[in-house]
């Protein structure tokens, strides 16, 4: 595998440790990160693998990559989420967090937020994002998925033992 393409300069990124992105983070030395120093772009690879978890980020797309997690994440998760600078998070309980309506999996929620954006959802995934599309999941997530809605894919979702057919 080539190292991911810097998007902002176009030159190939380094492979380097956590110690390099975060020196002084010691929990993250052993991690592995994609990083373009002349851009200060960067992006964490999946646990024990070499394996980006998205696109290379300058500052202000990690910002808002943050951003749009804290919202979306807030959905499925069981989680209120009022305002940007995270403040205002109210934990559902994980065991009434079945019975709370809105809450569904991660891959509903993401095929969910793929439909309110247009994208195809193989290509909804907020690692993927551009800063644009982190500030319009944002809102996405902030407006609230429309319950009826994700009644209808938590329905469609279930076992088809649990669907009725005619006899």
């Amino acid at each position: 595998m080539t190292n991911p393409v810097c998007p902002y300069c176009n030159s190939e990124s380094k492979l380097v440790t956590g110690l390099v992105i975060y020196p002084h983070r010691k929990d993250l030395a052993d991690l592995s990160f994609y990083q373009c120093a002349p851009c200060d772009a960067y992006v964490g690879c999946h646990k024990g693998t070499t394996k980006p978890l998205g696109r290379l980020a300058d500052a202000e797309l990690r910002k808002w990559k943050s951003i749009a997690h804290r919202g979306f994440d807030a959905i499925w998760k069981g989680f209120k989420n009022r305002g940007i600078d995270g403040d205002q998070l109210t934990f559902i309980d994980p065991y009434e967090a079945v019975k709370t309506p809105g809450r569904m999996t991660r891959g509903l929620a993401y095929k969910y937020l793929a439909e309110s954006m247009k994208i195809a959802q193989k290509h909804c995934h907020i690692g993927m994002f551009t800063v644009e599309q982190c500030k319009e999941a944002y809102a996405i997530s902030q407006r609230g998925f429309d319950h009826e809605v994700l009644a209808i894919y938590e329905y469609l979702a279930r076992p088809s033992e649990n669907l009725l057919f005619g006899s």
